[in-house]
């Protein structure tokens, strides 16, 4: 209702801004969360397993493991990002790179294995990146 070029609220239009003012300050938009993820391989077999999305670094890389089986070793663990490992078969060495660009992984972790032949082998990314 305007009256005299002033807003003047009736007492039920007070209350509902008052609660949705409550309510914008007492909840917050979104809450922070991290999302880790982990690679892990055979250097012998080039076998990988891979983890994204779990609420602790630990579960991730457990995970990991077992989903790359017998002789496996961690290679990378992450949060909230991406990584890439890639592999040489012929050498069984491997190179890995995070961040949030699955392009640049791909290509750096292929130059850190360091041969011709290295390929990527796995490339994840969790839900915040």
């Amino acid at each position: 209702m305007i009256y005299k070029n002033k807003l003047i609220l009736e007492s039920g239009e007070m209350r509902k801004i008052l609660l949705m003012l409550f309510i914008m300050i007492a909840v917050p938009s979104f809450s922070y969360y991290n999302y880790y993820g982990a690679i892990a391989i055979n250097q012998s077999t080039g076998a990988s397993g891979y983890s994204y999305n779990y609420s602790d670094e630990s579960s991730a890389i457990n995970t990991a493991l077992n989903q790359c089986g017998y002789n496996c070793i961690a290679t990378v663990s992450f949060a909230n990002t991406c990584a890439s490992v890639a592999w040489s078969p012929s050498t069984g060495a491997y190179g890995w790179y995070s961040s949030r660009d699955r392009y640049l992984n791909n290509r750096l972790s292929k130059s850190y294995c360091g041969y011709s032949d290295c390929y990527v082998i796995a490339d994840v990314c969790t839900s915040w990146y």
